[in-house]
């Protein structure tokens, strides 16, 4: 399979994950003391699946850095802006959405965390494309 093949279907996958998890409804499971023999790492999947947590903000900075990283490579290096939009848009789309479905709460803080971090990734996409030019233009 070629690579651009691969790169296509784990972005697929990853958006599959991305909106099941923006927009399906968040339930309780019935016994939450049923946590106390788990695993560490699934103890900090139950807090951010159902409580939020305190990796939230985390999750929530890094979660369209993928989606960006792939528009840019699919769309072209010129149109870093356009994905940068794109991103911002999905954003403001899962946020609206999950305005209306029952069980999920739409938040602003999540908005400006999704946008925040395409936008950082713009950021060092544009330093790290600058560096590597001045480094070809000095040879």
């Amino acid at each position: 399979m070629k690579r651009g093949k691969i790169e296509q279907i784990g972005a697929i996958f990853y958006m599959i994950v991305y909106m099941l998890a923006m927009l399906t409804p968040r339930i309780l499971p019935a016994d939450s003391n049923s946590l106390t023999h788990t695993s560490f790492l699934r103890r900090i999947l139950h807090e951010i699946l159902y409580y939020g947590g305190p990796l939230e903000p985390v999750v929530n900075f890094f979660l369209l850095i993928p989606i960006f990283i792939f528009l840019v490579f699919r769309l072209g290096r010129s149109k870093a802006l356009l994905s940068l939009a794109i991103c911002i848009a999905l954003s403001a789309a899962s946020e609206l959405l999950q305005s209306v479905i029952p069980g999920r709460v739409s938040s602003l803080q999540d908005f400006a965390l999704n946008s925040v971090g395409a936008l950082s990734a713009l950021l060092i996409y544009r330093i790290s494309s600058d560096k590597k030019v001045s480094i070809l233009h000095e040879e």
